[in-house]
């Protein structure tokens, strides 16, 4: 008996563990793609990575490279549903180059994950952005998941707040059934003012993300976060530093992490053949007992 135990615990434990290393490096999986590669301009050299999954997807360990292969770094990637992240200099070891270039996600174990690459005439063409011809133009690319911002949402809300260190963190959850963008939406200390613009982020039906900036937050006094989306406050909360009844971060009285409403309750009929095969478990059980004592 103790032996068929631990063979099932270990057949479970190898199967999670399959599961979970598949999960972080699926080669069948074509919904993670690149969006834009920035190769010029103003601020940092930058590749945008997006998720059309409706789940979060997490790549740990992987290994991320340019055409050069000496320029490959080892990173954790966390793309949450119907999101993009913004991958730049402080994540990559290396810049775009103009004249031509490539970027290529590979697994723990070497074998390429994503790949696309540029040439110099793609990276010259002016139609790759609206006024700017800083962005590759790639004939893999694919658009963004998510579409801009809805000033008519009102399921979003803060759930935490946390102004330490050099960015604002603030985690925005979404008590509805549908995923709510973020695009193009903005964070700041003022209802009226746009200190950072939201990037191309999404919160999952039910879900929470964590959107980091500088949103002009205070650790010491009293101050107030407020989501916008054009004119309209899509969600805002307050909060006072110097309460000694809080802490880092900041979470105020009464919220919740959102809750999936239950779903498929079993019927009358349901509930009544659960019962029954209860029932003959339990006769069953009583009379495999009673065999094994009649033996002994």
């Amino acid at each position: 008996m103790h032996s068929m135990i631990r063979y099932f615990t270990v057949l479970l434990m190898l199967t999670l563990l399959a599961n979970y290393a598949h999960t972080q490096c699926d080669l069948t999986t074509t919904d993670i793609c690149v969006s834009s590669i920035k190769v010029r301009g103003p601020g940092n050299d930058n590749i945008i990575l997006c998720n059309n999954l409706s789940t979060d997807f997490n790549l740990m360990a992987v290994m991320v490279v340019d055409s050069d292969p000496t320029n490959e770094t080892t990173i954790d990637l966390f793309i949450p549903a119907f999101s993009c992240i913004t991958l730049d200099e402080d994540d990559l070891d290396f810049k775009f180059g103009s004249g031509g270039d490539s970027f290529s996600i590979k697994c723990m174990d070497g074998t390429p994950f994503l790949a696309t690459s540029y040439t110099e005439t793609q990276a010259d063409d002016p139609a790759t952005a609206i006024d700017e011809s800083d962005f590759a133009l790639l004939s893999d690319a694919c658009p963004p998941p998510v579409g801009a911002c809805d000033a008519t949402v009102t399921s979003l809300y803060v759930f935490s707040i946390d102004p330490q260190g050099g960015t604002d963190d603030v985690v925005i959850c979404n008590n509805s059934a549908a995923v709510v963008s973020l695009s193009g939406a903005f964070g700041s200390d003022k209802a009226d003012d746009d200190d950072e613009m939201i990037g191309l982020i999404s919160v999952p039906p039910y879900g929470c993300v964590e959107i980091s900036g500088d949103f002009d937050l205070s650790e010491s006094n009293p101050d107030e976060f407020f989501l916008t989306c054009g004119v309209t406050v899509l969600a805002s909360q307050a909060y006072d530093p110097s309460d000694s009844t809080i802490s880092f971060p900041i979470i105020a009285p009464g919220v919740m992490m959102p809750i999936e409403p239950a779903s498929n309750i079993p019927t009358m009929g349901e509930w009544g053949l659960i019962s029954l095969s209860l029932l003959i478990l339990i006769v069953g059980a009583v009379k495999l007992r009673e065999e094994k004592f009649s033996v002994i």
